[in-house]
Formats: C-alpha cells, structure tokens, sequence
C-alpha cells in the first residue's frame, strides 16, 4: 500500500498507505508524518500548558 501525500519542503512523496481496509471505517493517509520540532510549541503550550516565561526559562537553561 503506497500514498502519496504533500511534503511542506520535498513536493509530493511517496508513503505507506493503510494496510488494514474496513467498509465501515475506511483510513486514509492525509498528510506527510511531522518535520522535525514542528510541532515542538503546540505541544509545549497546547499539551503541557507552558507559558511564555517558562518557556523563556527552558530555553535559557537549554533544555529547549
């Protein structure tokens, strides 16, 4: 099972598709995985609630 989804930077790739097929609930690839640290501030605002000064102080201490 190949798709091909849009990459943010390479164009149209090639990826896995979905192995299993159901009728009730079919599955299909709609975009590329994530980059790299793309979504590094959803997840530190968004999942883990870090403020701004927070982290400001990560990134001072290096940890971020």
């Amino acid at each position: 099972m190949v798709a091909e989804v849009e990459h943010p930077t390479l164009g149209p790739i090639k990826s896995f598709g979905v192995g299993p097929k159901f009728s009730l609930t079919p599955a299909k690839v709609r975009q590329a995985a994530p980059r790299l640290g793309e979504n590094n501030l959803d997840i530190y605002r968004g999942l883990l609630g870090l403020s701004d000064r927070e982290m400001e102080e990560l990134r001072a201490l290096k940890v971020i």
